[in-house]
């Protein structure tokens, strides 16, 4: 079987590698023409197309590599790879399994497996191929990196910082498990260890901005920081808007510590104009959420489901809720330091369950209600729960509280109530890492979105009372013995005086509040708005 020079292929690919596709095109086809049976062309081609985004045409391209040579394993996992890009991952692994089956030794199609199983949730598998790589290859720094993530995804925190170390032990460069294992470590509480690592970071990419984001988390600012200095030379450069939400919120952050406020709700207002960029938010959709949360859950309308009993045998949940930085983290902070509670943070399962069911526009049928539970504890298993109750904190299940009294009767509901203006302020000063809180985005919206959301709660009081245990976030902070070992005892269970320092937990913590729960009780935060009140005063008046 005939092949073209090597010289020319070489040429193809420098053309490829300098993104001169256009030209490469052309020539790797005028090869093709003269070499039509040739494998290393017609890989080269197929490998032009998936850069160009013609992942259909990649596949026939590898399909025919594959009719000519059957046993060619880097044809298998291309083939895989092209699959994999338009998420038919059926079809990926099956090439991916057929490259590894022709060459054991070869590590790409482990990789990419690695890689795959991660994106679809299997970590289980997703570890395993990169074990595998690691016993062909132990220095592989790839395979380190992919096991961190992965490890990171589903809380083993301490095997995800180990992972992450080796790879930049093997490959000082990799830069990007750098910022991951920093945020690691900050989350943890190592602060030091944390901003050495993103320091690192921001040396090869000085531009990005989330890394300042991170440190500034931590840091108490000076006049005149170097970060800073880095910080204020990017704001005339053109960034994306993810770019200018985080430097606008680092920016505000320093400003808040030299206590120049104005400057502070400057780039405030500036942070939350750029995130709004990136996640929009229609108030309507929260009217008539609650407008058909109400109208299901009147007592008459669900007299006939509220003596539902289940005979199944599982850890029972404490669903934590109430508005977004409302003191949810806190509360699972303390609760997470008994041997009773096992703490999983926030868990987006119950809002997935409830909308794969069908349960907000659909009838309230005895049916989905027991397979709501089903479901839920079908996912809780992975975590492997075996204390005798585990925190589900995730703020916003506040709305489907009524979904929990049905068919989570044994369940414990925490709410926590928060000052409406603090409440309020610490949601507008905060840059959320995920998605799902774009009403914070406009000081408008977030009042309107926090007096929907007292309605809700009000209603699910005036029907639900015995089944919510209401906490007062200042109460709490200012009496902080006495409301933890209150809160115990509701939950039925012996004082443990490890509680009172929650701080020491060694918990990663991956939400807004990650700082402030790896501290003693700070009890003035809800007095910081005053700071801003005079540009806050006009959005604040229906609170009052």
């Amino acid at each position: 079987m005939s092949e073209p020079k090597k010289e020319t292929l070489e040429e193809i690919i420098l053309l490829i590698n300098n993104k001169n596709n256009k030209e490469a095109y052309l020539k790797i086809n005028k090869v093709i023409n003269n070499f039509p049976m040739s494998i290393l062309s017609l890989n080269i081609l197929g490998a032009l197309k998936m850069e160009l985004c013609d992942f259909e045409g990649a596949i026939l391209t590898f399909k025919k590599i594959i009719s000519i040579k059957s046993n060619f394993s880097i044809g298998f996992n291309n083939l895989g790879l092209a699959f994999y890009k338009i998420k038919d991952y059926k079809n990926a692994t099956l090439n991916f399994l057929k490259a590894i089956e022709i060459d054991k030794a070869y590590i790409d199609p482990n990789l990419n497996l690695s890689s795959l199983y991660y994106d679809i949730k299997e970590f289980k598998k997703s570890i395993s191929h990169c074990k595998k790589i690691i016993k062909i290859n132990p220095n592989y720094c790839d395979a380190y990196f992919n096991m961190g993530k992965t490890y990171k995804q589903i809380g083993k925190i301490e095997l995800a910082i180990r992972n992450f170390e080796i790879a930049i032990s093997i490959t000082p460069s990799k830069k990007d498990a750098l910022k991951i294992l920093g945020s690691l470590f900050l989350q943890k509480g190592k602060w030091n260890k944390g901003i050495e690592c993103l320091e690192q970071y921001i040396i090869y990419y000085p531009e990005d901005t989330a890394t300042y984001y991170y440190i500034c988390s931590i840091k108490k600012f000076k006049e005149n920081d170097c970060h800073v200095t880095q910080m204020l030379s990017l704001e005339n450069k053109k960034l994306s808007n993810e770019k200018k939400m985080y430097l606008y919120f680092a920016l505000e952050k320093f400003f808040f510590d030299i206590k120049n406020f104005r400057k502070s709700f400057f780039y405030y207002k500036k942070g939350n104009i750029a995130k709004g960029y990136i996640e929009k938010f229609d108030i309507t959709n929260e009217i008539n959420l609650n407008q058909i949360l109400q109208k299901k859950f009147l007592n008459k309308n669900i007299s006939f489901l509220k003596n539902l009993s289940f005979h199944d045998s599982h850890s029972k949940p404490i669903f934590i809720v109430g508005m977004p930085r409302s003191g949810t983290t806190l509360i699972e902070q303390v609760l997470s330091r008994h041997s009773k509670i096992t703490a999983l943070g926030e868990l987006e399962i119950l809002t997935q369950e409830i909308n794969k069911l069908n349960l907000i526009n659909g009838l309230l049928e005895k049916e989905k209600i027991i397979l709501l539970r089903k479901n839920y504890f079908n996912h809780i298993k992975k975590n492997n729960v075996k204390s005798e109750y585990f925190t589900d904190k995730m703020p916003n299940n506040y709305k489907w509280i009524g979904y929990i009294t049905l068919a989570f009767p044994e369940a414990k509901i925490l709410h926590i109530d928060r000052n409406s203006k603090a409440t309020c302020w610490s949601n507008f000063k905060t840059c959320f890492l995920n998605k799902g809180n774009g009403f914070s985005n406009k000081l408008e919206n977030l009042v309107e979105y926090y007096l929907i959301y007292k309605q809700l709660i009000t209603f699910w009081f005036d029907n639900f009372n015995s089944k919510i245990y209401n906490i007062s976030y200042e109460h709490f902070v200012h009496d902080f013995e006495n409301q933890a070992k209150n809160l115990i005892n509701y939950l039925n269970l012996d004082w443990e005086k490890k509680s009172l320092t929650f701080y020491k937990s060694k918990r990663y913590v991956s939400t807004a509040s990650f700082a402030k729960v790896k501290e003693k009780i700070y009890s003035n935060s809800s007095e910081e708005w005053k700071n801003y009140e005079s540009f806050l005063e006009f959005y604040f008046q229906k609170l009052n």
